[in-house]
Protein backbone atom coordinates (compact mmCIF):
# COMPACT_ATOMS: atom_id res chain seq x y z
CA UNK A 1 0.00 0.00 0.00
CA UNK A 2 1.39 3.24 -0.75
CA UNK A 3 1.54 6.32 1.27
CA UNK A 4 -1.22 7.53 -1.15
CA UNK A 5 -3.57 4.89 -0.74
CA UNK A 6 -3.16 4.59 3.40
CA UNK A 7 -4.27 8.65 3.62
CA UNK A 8 -7.25 7.98 0.93
CA UNK A 9 -8.06 5.56 3.31
CA UNK A 10 -7.73 7.66 6.43
CA UNK A 11 -9.54 10.19 5.41
CA UNK A 12 -12.82 8.21 3.59
CA UNK A 13 -12.98 5.94 6.35
CA UNK A 14 -12.82 8.42 9.40
CA UNK A 15 -15.68 9.59 11.01
CA UNK A 16 -16.92 12.07 13.50
CA UNK A 17 -17.73 9.23 16.16
CA UNK A 18 -13.64 8.55 15.89
CA UNK A 19 -12.55 11.69 16.55
CA UNK A 20 -11.30 12.30 19.59
CA UNK A 21 -13.27 15.31 21.86
CA UNK A 22 -10.01 17.82 22.38
CA UNK A 23 -9.70 17.62 18.37
CA UNK A 24 -13.50 18.51 18.10
CA UNK A 25 -13.73 20.98 20.51
CA UNK A 26 -10.81 22.62 18.76
CA UNK A 27 -12.45 22.43 15.00
CA UNK A 28 -15.36 24.08 16.78
CA UNK A 29 -13.14 26.89 18.11
CA UNK A 30 -10.96 26.73 14.69
CA UNK A 31 -14.37 27.54 12.55
CA UNK A 32 -15.71 30.64 14.52
CA UNK A 33 -12.43 31.83 14.75
CA UNK A 34 -12.05 31.87 10.53
CA UNK A 35 -15.54 33.05 9.94
CA UNK A 36 -14.78 36.24 12.67
CA UNK A 37 -11.42 36.71 10.79
CA UNK A 38 -13.42 36.73 7.32
CA UNK A 39 -16.03 39.28 8.83
CA UNK A 40 -13.17 41.45 10.00
CA UNK A 41 -11.45 40.91 6.42
CA UNK A 42 -14.27 42.37 4.81
CA UNK A 43 -13.74 45.60 6.99
CA UNK A 44 -10.51 46.06 5.75
CA UNK A 45 -11.01 47.54 2.11
CA UNK A 46 -8.07 49.82 1.69
CA UNK A 47 -9.39 51.47 -1.52
CA UNK A 48 -12.77 49.85 -2.58
CA UNK A 49 -10.66 46.87 -3.81
CA UNK A 50 -12.85 44.31 -2.41
CA UNK A 51 -16.09 45.66 -3.11
CA UNK A 52 -14.80 45.33 -6.68
CA UNK A 53 -13.72 41.80 -6.57
CA UNK A 54 -16.98 40.90 -4.98
CA UNK A 55 -18.89 42.84 -7.71
CA UNK A 56 -17.16 41.37 -10.18
CA UNK A 57 -17.23 37.57 -8.73
CA UNK A 58 -21.35 38.50 -8.55
CA UNK A 59 -21.67 39.86 -12.52
CA UNK A 60 -19.82 36.57 -13.70
CA UNK A 61 -23.35 34.99 -12.46
CA UNK A 62 -23.94 31.39 -12.64
CA UNK A 63 -25.70 29.08 -10.11
CA UNK A 64 -26.73 30.53 -7.14
CA UNK A 65 -25.09 28.30 -4.49
CA UNK A 66 -23.45 29.25 -1.44
CA UNK A 67 -23.08 32.87 0.44
CA UNK A 68 -20.17 35.63 0.52
CA UNK A 69 -19.56 36.55 3.98
CA UNK A 70 -20.28 39.66 5.28
CA UNK A 71 -21.30 40.84 1.66
CA UNK A 72 -24.52 38.67 1.02
CA UNK A 73 -25.38 37.68 -2.14
CA UNK A 74 -25.15 33.90 -3.28
CA UNK A 75 -22.47 32.64 -5.99
CA UNK A 76 -21.49 29.16 -7.85
CA UNK A 77 -19.50 27.29 -4.69
CA UNK A 78 -16.07 27.91 -6.01
CA UNK A 79 -16.60 31.81 -6.41
CA UNK A 80 -17.89 31.90 -2.67
CA UNK A 81 -14.71 29.64 -1.76
CA UNK A 82 -12.45 32.36 -3.47
CA UNK A 83 -13.86 35.23 -2.21
CA UNK A 84 -14.19 33.95 1.24
CA UNK A 85 -10.58 32.87 1.34
CA UNK A 86 -9.16 36.33 -0.02
CA UNK A 87 -11.59 37.95 3.39
CA UNK A 88 -10.26 35.10 5.73
CA UNK A 89 -6.46 36.49 5.36
CA UNK A 90 -7.05 40.31 4.27
CA UNK A 91 -6.11 40.98 8.23
CA UNK A 92 -3.77 38.39 8.07
CA UNK A 93 -5.26 36.99 11.51
CA UNK A 94 -6.66 33.64 10.86
CA UNK A 95 -5.37 30.62 12.97
CA UNK A 96 -1.69 29.38 13.31
CA UNK A 97 -0.05 25.95 13.33
CA UNK A 98 3.55 26.74 14.66
CA UNK A 99 4.78 23.46 15.53
CA UNK A 100 7.15 22.27 12.91
CA UNK A 101 6.71 24.85 10.39
CA UNK A 102 4.35 28.16 10.61
CA UNK A 103 1.24 27.16 8.72
CA UNK A 104 -2.32 29.01 8.78
CA UNK A 105 -4.60 25.66 8.55
CA UNK A 106 -8.02 27.04 8.17
CA UNK A 107 -7.61 29.56 5.54
CA UNK A 108 -8.22 26.88 2.58
CA UNK A 109 -9.61 24.60 4.08
CA UNK A 110 -12.75 26.66 6.20
CA UNK A 111 -13.85 28.83 3.35
CA UNK A 112 -14.42 25.53 1.06
CA UNK A 113 -16.10 23.62 4.04
CA UNK A 114 -18.58 26.18 3.91
CA UNK A 115 -19.00 26.66 0.15
CA UNK A 116 -19.33 23.46 -0.56
CA UNK A 117 -21.56 22.05 2.59
CA UNK A 118 -24.25 25.46 1.39
CA UNK A 119 -24.25 23.90 -2.13
CA UNK A 120 -24.92 20.08 -1.26
CA UNK A 121 -27.15 21.12 1.52
CA UNK A 122 -27.53 17.94 2.83
CA UNK A 123 -24.30 18.38 5.51
CA UNK A 124 -24.63 17.89 9.29
CA UNK A 125 -22.74 19.66 11.61
CA UNK A 126 -21.05 16.81 12.66
CA UNK A 127 -20.28 16.05 9.15
CA UNK A 128 -18.72 19.58 8.57
CA UNK A 129 -16.76 19.48 11.27
CA UNK A 130 -15.50 15.99 10.57
CA UNK A 131 -14.41 17.38 7.12
CA UNK A 132 -12.54 20.47 8.72
CA UNK A 133 -10.50 18.31 11.10
CA UNK A 134 -9.50 16.00 8.14
CA UNK A 135 -8.03 19.04 5.99
CA UNK A 136 -6.39 20.24 8.90
CA UNK A 137 -4.73 17.08 10.11
CA UNK A 138 -3.98 16.25 6.01
CA UNK A 139 -2.23 19.88 6.05
CA UNK A 140 -0.28 19.68 9.48
CA UNK A 141 1.08 16.38 9.31
CA UNK A 142 2.26 16.89 6.16
CA UNK A 143 3.72 19.86 7.01
CA UNK A 144 5.52 18.77 10.04
CA UNK A 145 6.56 16.21 8.09
CA UNK A 146 8.57 17.51 5.50
CA UNK A 147 9.90 20.92 7.65
CA UNK A 148 11.48 23.61 5.63
CA UNK A 149 11.71 21.61 2.31
CA UNK A 150 7.74 22.27 1.71
CA UNK A 151 8.47 26.55 3.41
CA UNK A 152 6.77 27.54 0.33
CA UNK A 153 7.00 31.43 0.21
CA UNK A 154 3.40 32.09 0.85
CA UNK A 155 3.20 29.46 3.29
CA UNK A 156 0.67 28.37 1.87
CA UNK A 157 1.87 24.19 0.14
CA UNK A 158 -0.01 22.13 2.08
CA UNK A 159 -3.45 24.41 1.95
CA UNK A 160 -4.03 22.64 -1.45
CA UNK A 161 -4.27 19.19 0.17
CA UNK A 162 -5.80 20.63 3.02
CA UNK A 163 -8.89 22.25 1.12
CA UNK A 164 -9.31 18.97 -1.72
CA UNK A 165 -9.93 16.50 1.55
CA UNK A 166 -12.23 18.58 2.84
CA UNK A 167 -13.81 18.70 -0.40
CA UNK A 168 -13.59 15.43 -0.76
CA UNK A 169 -14.79 14.05 2.79
CA UNK A 170 -17.48 16.96 2.30
CA UNK A 171 -19.03 14.92 -1.60
CA UNK A 172 -18.61 11.62 -0.23
CA UNK A 173 -15.46 10.90 -2.66
CA UNK A 174 -14.23 6.70 -2.26
CA UNK A 175 -10.86 6.06 -1.47
CA UNK A 176 -9.48 5.93 -5.62
CA UNK A 177 -11.32 9.97 -6.70
CA UNK A 178 -9.88 10.99 -3.37
CA UNK A 179 -6.57 10.27 -4.49
CA UNK A 180 -6.97 11.71 -7.81
CA UNK A 181 -8.21 14.77 -5.68
CA UNK A 182 -5.18 14.81 -3.89
CA UNK A 183 -3.50 14.38 -6.82
CA UNK A 184 -4.67 17.24 -9.40
CA UNK A 185 -4.46 19.83 -6.04
CA UNK A 186 -0.39 18.47 -6.03
CA UNK A 187 -0.18 20.29 -9.50
CA UNK A 188 -2.05 23.30 -8.48
CA UNK A 189 0.54 24.35 -6.09
CA UNK A 190 2.68 27.56 -6.49
CA UNK A 191 3.68 30.87 -4.98
CA UNK A 192 6.62 34.03 -4.82
CA UNK A 193 7.67 36.42 -2.86
CA UNK A 194 6.92 38.85 -5.52
CA UNK A 195 3.62 39.68 -4.32
CA UNK A 196 5.40 41.16 -0.91
CA UNK A 197 4.64 44.52 -0.06
CA UNK A 198 1.72 44.62 -2.10
CA UNK A 199 -1.74 45.14 0.08
CA UNK A 200 -4.28 43.07 -1.97
CA UNK A 201 -2.26 40.61 -3.84
CA UNK A 202 -1.41 38.43 -0.87
CA UNK A 203 -4.92 37.63 0.22
CA UNK A 204 -6.02 37.06 -3.43
CA UNK A 205 -3.45 34.33 -4.09
CA UNK A 206 -3.62 32.61 -0.30
CA UNK A 207 -7.29 32.79 -1.02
Amino acid sequence: MSILDKITRYLVETDYESLPADVVEVTKKQILDTLAAMVGGSTCSISGELEEMVDLIKGWGGKEESTIVAYGGRVPAPSAGFVNGVLCVRLDFDDTQVKGMRIHPSRAVVPTAFALAERQGNITGQELITAVALGHDLECRLKIAVGRDLNSPLGMVTNFFGAAATAGKLIGLDEEKMGHALSLACHQISGAKSRAGTAGAGPVLKG
